[in-house]
């Protein structure tokens, strides 16, 4: 009997999780369908088209998926991709270091409310000021990885504190009753417990990086970058590759969620 009820949660869950696949399929589809209304209703300079069209001339325009199939073939592409993504990531890995030793810190001693300014701050500065200013320190090429420091370093450091503050008390009071040693506590206690909600703000901190790091790049200009190929062809009036880019950073911000919640998956299997 208790097989039977098994069988019949296991289908009705597989079930849901297909529809809601089917949803988000349904919902991308409409919004292509959408941005093709538009873009047909409008000019070719302001709303490139998702497909390949044809003009009032007879000329062919290629449509932003076209252009963007053409884009990931070119040397240049890569070159453009790679900049990028080592800045995301370095910048990522410094920020959240050094975020998650001082949220350490803020639970033992008054270091989080010397911090709150510098935290507040750090929030209200527009990315616009902080790379202006970055540029003033910085070379071109090294600029946007501070920019992005900067600008995730509250969310990281807000979202250890908050994981390490969250760690249930009477946990730590048993473990104190059945006198395990403090060293052990750690991989017992803390990471088990930090876990999920540390992938999590990683999570958003990558993503939210990404866009920094894009933004800071059109802004800055060094010589390789996603943003600074979108200000390129931005300059010259190409719309239809602007668009193209930005497809490329949606598509890595949905491989970079993807990957960060296999990630949170496999670590906190333990929580299923």
């Amino acid at each position: 009997m208790n097989n039977l009820t098994l069988d019949k949660v296991l289908r009705k869950a597989k079930k849901i999780a297909t529809s809601n696949r089917a949803i988000v399929v349904y919902a991308t589809i409409v919004l292509i369908l959408v941005w093709q209304l538009f873009a047909s209703t409008t000019n070719a300079f302001v709303m490139p088209s998702p497909f390949s069209t044809t003009d009032a001339n007879g000329f062919e325009r290629d449509g932003v998926f076209i252009t963007f199939f053409r884009l990931i073939q070119t040397q240049t592409f890569f070159a453009h991709l790679r900049a990028t993504l080592w800045r995301v990531f370095f910048s990522f890995i410094i920020s959240f270091s050094v975020a998650a030793l001082l949220a350490v810190l803020s639970t033992i001693n008054k270091v989080e409310y010397a911090l709150k300014p510098i935290i507040n701050v750090l929030i209200a500065l527009p990315v616009v000021v902080i790379a202006v200013l970055m540029l003033r320190f910085f070379s071109r090429e090294t600029a946007p990885i501070f920019v992005g420091f900067l600008l995730i370093f509250p969310l990281c450091y807000e979202g250890v504190l908050s994981a390490v503050k969250g760690v249930d008390k009477k946990v730590l009071e048993m473990s104190k009753v059945f006198n395990v040693p403090p060293p052990r506590r750690i991989p017992t206690i803390y990471i088990f417990s930090v876990m999920p909600h540390i992938i999590s703000t990683a999570k958003v901190a990558t993503l939210m990086n990404l866009k920094a790091i894009v933004s800071a790049e059109v802004i800055i200009n060094p010589v390789y970058g996603i943003g600074q190929i979108i200000f390129l062809h931005n300059q010259v009036i190409q719309v239809t590759h602007v668009f193209a880019w930005a497809l490329v950073v949606i598509i890595l911000s949905f491989a970079i969620a993807f990957a960060f919640d296999l990630v949170k998956k496999f670590a906190c299997r333990w929580q299923a």
